[in-house]
């Protein structure tokens, strides 16, 4: 069902489209989760984040 309702590669989103689809998704009980398990929101620490770029 999320797939079919997804929005489709290279449409854009209005503003407010965005700030809904982001607003739904932090509704969700595990937003860092896509409906199959795969991670797709990580939180990591500005020290990780300033490793990435060494």
């Amino acid at each position: 069902m999320a797939r079919a309702e997804a929005v489709k590669n290279g449409s854009p989103l209005s503003s407010s489209e965005r700030e809904q689809l982001l607003a739904d998704l932090f509704a969700l009980p595990a937003p860092n989760y896509t409906p199959d398990g795969l991670l797709i929101i990580s939180i990591i620490s500005l020290e990780k984040l300033a490793e990435l770029f060494v």
